[in-house]
């Protein structure tokens, strides 16, 4: 009798067993639709997620690297992806054959001419303020270099950083910007305005300047309210812009857009 129950505790203990198994190694096909950087990538991975995990990669390919402690990203003409297998056991990768196609024949272009940018602003540097990345891109038919900087909540600090780069342009006419580039040189910061155990509310001030080439003209600007001051600032000389228009919130104040024509004289005024 006793040697009767042993075995059937044995069966249920191994029945349980193998539904967990089951369970736990149950294949579950996914893929990384919300990603921007997946270009229809597959995978299968067990129910729970810590068995395995077999991807089948095609993801877009970002040449990237850092100058300086600025981050450099250069997307090239065409395309590039990776693509491959890479399976992984437990959290360890067992094989991955995963590769850049088409193969890299230029790993990062333009990294040189952009050292030398970065060594020019660096040597102008307007109130401490550091370049947060360079991203050159060749995609499309809109080739365009992207400048960003960080901790900037007033115009008059984004017009001098827009001159510093007017200056190398100016100082370098054989820069490769100048190569059929679209140039835009952007500002940004948020300020926390209000904060709760759930939530935060933020302030944003950003700039970007759209420059045309060769003749280094700001085509537009585009503001978000926060960037534009009350009054008109003293002591210094604005850039000369064609067009203003603004980003999160459609317009601001007749006050307020008085001291933009003031600052920016050439300047249309977009409306919403």
């Amino acid at each position: 009798m006793e040697k009767k129950k042993t075995h059937k505790l044995r069966i249920i203990l191994i029945v349980i067993a193998i539904v967990f198994f089951v369970i736990l190694f149950f294949p579950v096909p996914y893929t990384k639709q919300y990603s921007v950087e997946d270009a229809g990538s597959t995978g299968v991975r067990s129910f729970f997620r810590y068995g395995y995990d077999i991807y089948n990669c095609r993801e877009k390919y970002r040449v990237g690297t850092v100058i300086d402690g600025v981050a450099y990203n250069y997307i090239p003409l065409d395309m590039r992806y990776v693509v491959g297998t890479r399976v992984s056991i437990f959290g360890f990768v067992v094989f991955d054959n995963t590769h850049v196609d088409p193969p890299l024949d230029e790993h990062m272009k333009y990294e040189e001419e952009v050292k030398e940018l970065i060594n020019y602003y660096n040597s102008h540097r307007i109130d401490d303020i550091e370049i947060g990345s360079v991203s050159v891109s060749e995609r499309d038919t809109s080739r365009q270099v992207f400048i960003s900087f960080g901790g900037v909540k007033k115009i008059e600090t984004s017009d001098e950083i827009v001159k510093v780069i007017k200056g190398y342009l100016n100082d370098n006419p054989d820069s490769f910007i100048y190569d059929d580039f679209n140039l835009i040189i952007y500002t940004g910061f948020s300020e926390v305005i209000e904060k709760t155990a759930t939530s935060e509310t933020q302030k944003p001030y950003m700039s970007e300047y759209h420059i045309s080439l060769p003749d280094i003209t700001i085509t537009e600007l585009v503001l978000s309210p926060a960037m534009v001051p009350d009054t008109v600032p003293t002591g210094h000389d604005f850039e000369d812009v064609q067009k203003i228009s603004f980003s999160f919130v459609g317009s601001v104040s007749e006050d307020r857009e008085s001291v933009l024509i003031s600052m920016y004289p050439n300047a249309e005024i977009a409306s919403e």
